[in-house]
């Protein structure tokens, strides 16, 4: 019957009107065939073609397997056989049925290319490209194969070749729609923006409605800091593909770069309800859970997506930080054993993690030098300019704190009391603008040389630098959240400088300098960073005098403590406490009656953890006192209801430290291992209080009781601090500016005189 003239001119006919376009009526003709003979090999493998082509996938894998079962030596019909099964989502057969078809014709650049686009889709790239390379070396002018290479390339972060292979693919198609949108994506992350936008539109232009096109174009548009036409390219995108979660997920990203994070967290989790398993929408939202406060939720998130993919690169660093935020020691501390093996696997892990975790510093170089590889594209190097004396130096400041902010609280002062005379100073703000009294001083302090960046791209920001000739660029920010450390990477200044933001290495070479003292960061640990250490003769920390001292006189609000109670208190952040710590904490209160420790709410998770934690020490969890972030003012004020600050460690109050001492508020602190464990001793040390800091827990647990339960030295202890704020060089920030100013000129000299850069002491001045 297979052979009969009917057969095999139905055959025909529905072939014919296949190949026309004539869907429905081809497959009317290859189902009679099939009425006639069941197992007419070419009805059923054509007919399998047609429903894959209406993505019909399950009955194009059942007609296609059928035809396969009758001939299964079809090298042609095993690889449309592996199609159907991609698109019926079984993707380990179809892998099978492609190597089945390339056992039987090894030479099909077209098998070979359906290969590889599937590997890439299971997270193979390698073994793509081989796929790939192998298709070309048999057809060079296969231009799907081209693409497909040049995604996987840029996948395999190899943008400079991706972008060779989807030129090669225009040159012999110069108005394919895919070929030009991964020539713009690839444009887009070798930071040349405008060229990705102008290749994209190309593509556009072409194919007006290309959904993936018209997202890559939302993203270089908010890349470009465009952040309206980027949000209407993303919804014009939904509008065509509206099930895509990718879609959703970038208008997240967006809107949670704009800090609106509950709105972020709505498409990504729309995104979710599409695709539960998709990493960007699981990595996104446990993200914007985290901008939230809601850390236990973010770190199930980030659970699930290292359950899908254990070598995500940066979810297991957002994991830690999340985990170590809700003060879940017993997570932590199996988190703190798995970092070495996670840094040596090259997973990103933020450096102010590290620092929380307490590493070693031979680890936190490491693991900063992985995260900078990881999280920051390669960018172009300005030319190497030179600088001459005399003349004033121009110093940028570089921070997205300018604003209600602490590390603005503390340096404020700085701006204000520079030598107009000598330096020309400068802002570059890329935070947001959040139209505070803070924010507004500090304009004025800067006038026109106060630079709002928050819509340019990094390269843009160093081009601002090298063209308004900047001699030194301070980066206020370090690693810590929104930096933005890609400015300096271009080299866009003679020298550059790692101040007050991070008390770290940022393992870049871009980094000249880092301004500490002989206490935070003594001058034997040089090895451990690669910017030059520079001390001044004074704590490294500024503070703005210019705040006002606490209301004594007022009554302050209670803040639910009890009256007659003695109070320790710490407010750092929930994070920098540690089992160590705590276990010292509880056992004060148990021996100092009617005490209780008052601490910063910072997130539900840690308030919880807390308590628990107390209960299980024997201390009533009623004995924690827990108070919200309130305005810098109301904050210094209610340090008048506290008797005793008690630091944290590895990681020392910093700012907070300041505040309490400033306040008048005893402090005591244990010197740690590193630049963050070391600045409350730092900062005792310039206020004349060394008795304060304590060598090791024991003596800190200690100094501690001892001050809590004998009121004349506790006594005695606030009138040598009120003492020393007046007298000592702690807040004189004219002394310290100047100190500051005379660390820029040595680097200047350094640098005029020819010599590499090195670190140094500024020397005392009484």
């Amino acid at each position: 019957m297979t052979n009969s003239p009917h057969v095999g001119q139905s055959l025909d006919v529905a072939i014919k009107l296949h190949q026309s376009g004539k869907l429905e009526d081809a497959e009317k003709s290859y189902r009679g065939v099939l009425r006639v003979d069941e197992s007419n090999v070419i009805a059923l493998h054509f007919l399998g073609i047609l429903c894959y082509q209406q993505a019909r996938y399950q009955e194009a894998v059942q007609l296609i397997g059928a035809a396969l079962r009758v001939s299964p030596k079809l090298a042609e019909a095993w690889s449309n056989y592996g199609l159907a099964l991609q698109g019926a989502g079984k993707l380990s057969l179809a892998v099978d049925a492609f190597d089945k078809s390339l056992q039987l014709a090894p030479n099909n650049p077209d098998t070979l290319s359906n290969r590889g686009s599937l590997r890439l889709m299971l997270g193979h790239p390698a073994e793509a490209l081989a796929d790939f390379g192998a298709a070309l070396a048999i057809n060079s002018h296969h231009i799907n194969c081209l693409i497909n290479r040049g995604n996987t390339l840029r996948i395999l972060a190899r943008p400079d070749e991706a972008l060779a292979s989807f030129d090669l693919a225009l040159a012999l198609a110069s108005n394919h729609p895919h070929a030009l949108n991964g020539r713009g994506v690839t444009l887009r992350e070798l930071s040349r923006y405008p060229e990705a936008l102008e290749t994209i539109d190309h593509a556009l232009r072409i194919q007006p409605n290309f959904a993936e096109a018209l997202s890559n174009r939302g993203s270089v548009l908010q890349d470009m800091g465009r952040y309206e036409e980027a949000l209407e390219n993303f919804q014009a995108a939904i509008a065509q593909k509206p099930n895509d979660p990718l879609l959703r997920n970038n208008i997240g990203s967006l809107l949670h770069k704009e800090y609106r994070f509950s709105e972020a967290l709505t498409n990504f989790e729309v995104a979710l309800k599409i695709a539960p398993d998709s990493l960007p929408g699981l990595y996104h939202r446990g993200v914007a859970l985290q901008s939230l406060g809601r850390l236990a939720e973010a770190a199930s998130s980030f659970d699930k997506v290292l359950e899908l993919d254990p070598n995500h690169s940066h979810a297991f660093g957002a994991l830690a930080t999340a985990v170590i935020g809700t003060c879940d020691w017993k997570r932590s501390e199996e988190i703190k054993m798995q970092l070495p093996l996670q840094i040596a696997k090259g997973a990103a892990i933020p450096p102010l993690t590290l620092l929380a975790y307490g590493v070693d510093a031979e680890l936190q170089r490491a693991g900063t030098a992985t995260f900078v590889a990881k999280s920051m594209a390669a960018q172009p190097v300005f030319e190497r300019r030179s600088i001459s004396r005399p003349g004033k130096i121009r110093v940028a400041y570089l921070s997205g704190d300018l604003h209600e902010h602490a590390t603005a609280h503390l340096i404020a002062e700085v701006f204000e009391r520079h030598d107009r005379s000598s330096f020309e100073i400068v802002a570059i703000s890329y935070g947001p603008d959040d139209a505070s009294s803070t924010r507004d001083e500090l304009r004025a302090i800067f006038g026109r040389n106060f630079h709002d960046v928050r819509r340019s791209t990094d390269r843009e920001v160093a081009q601002l630098l090298f063209d308004r000739k900047i001699d030194i660029a301070v980066d206020l920010k370090g690693h810590t959240q929104d930096a933005r450390p890609g400015i300096l990477a271009c080299r866009p200044t003679p020298i550059a400088v790692n101040y007050l933001g991070f008390p770290a290495t940022m393992a870049m070479s871009s980094i000249d300098y880092i301004i500490a003292d002989q206490i935070a960061l003594p001058a034997s640990e040089q090895h451990y960073y690669s910017e030059c250490i520079v001390h001044l003769p004074v704590a490294y920390q500024p503070r703005d005098t210019n705040r006002s001292l606490p209301e004594t006189q007022s009554a302050p609000p209670d803040f639910g403590l009890p009256n007659d109670a003695f109070v320790f208190c710490c407010f750092n952040n929930n994070w920098k406490i540690a089992p160590a710590i705590f276990d010292i904490w509880m056992r004060l209160l148990r021996s100092v009656p009617d005490s209780v420790l008052w601490l910063l709410e910072d997130n539900m998770g840690a308030k919880e953890n807390l308590k628990k934690a107390a209960q299980t020490r024997g201390v009533a969890p009623q004995r924690l006192v827990f108070s919200p972030r309130i305005p810098l003012q109301q904050h210094l004020d209610r340090h008048v209801r506290a008797d005793l600050f008690l630091d944290t460690l590895p990681y020392n109050a910093h700012t907070t430290a300041s505040d309490a001492l400033w306040a008048g508020l005893p402090l005591v602190t244990c010197r740690g291992s590193s630049f963050a464990g070391r600045v409350a001793a730092s900062l005792l040390t310039t206020l004349g209080l060394p008795e304060l800091i304590a060598n090791d827990l024991s003596d800190y647990e200690h100094l501690a009781r001892m001050l809590a339960t004998e009121p004349s030295q506790l006594s005695d202890i606030r009138k040598k601090l009120i003492l020393g704020r007046e007298s000592s060089s702690l807040f004189k920030m004219d002394k310290y500016t100047r100190y500051l100013e005379t660390a820029y000129g040595v680097m200047i000299d350094i640098a005029v005189a020819g010599e590499t850069p090195h670190g140094f002491a500024v020397p005392h001045v009484t």
